[in-house]
């Protein structure tokens, strides 16, 4: 009972991204520390450090199980 849509995906390869996609993954955020270089990405945002994911967790809403 997970809800995919609401969900967030943390990848650092752009493999995970799109596996995040298909799966109906609401937010896919690709971590990509500053020293690697830059590259065409579908996720919604990329991020250096996962201190940097937390405005996209606070944006979650939380599921109740």
């Amino acid at each position: 009972n997970v809800d995919l849509a609401a969900s967030l995906l943390i990848g650092d390869k752009e493999s995970d991204i799109e596996a995040g996609i298909n799966a109906g993954i609401g937010c896919n955020l690709l971590l990509r520390p500053k020293r690697q270089s830059p590259l065409s990405t579908q996720a919604n945002a990329v991020i250096e450090h996962l201190a940097q994911a937390l405005p996209y967790l606070i944006n979650r809403k939380p599921q109740l199980v």
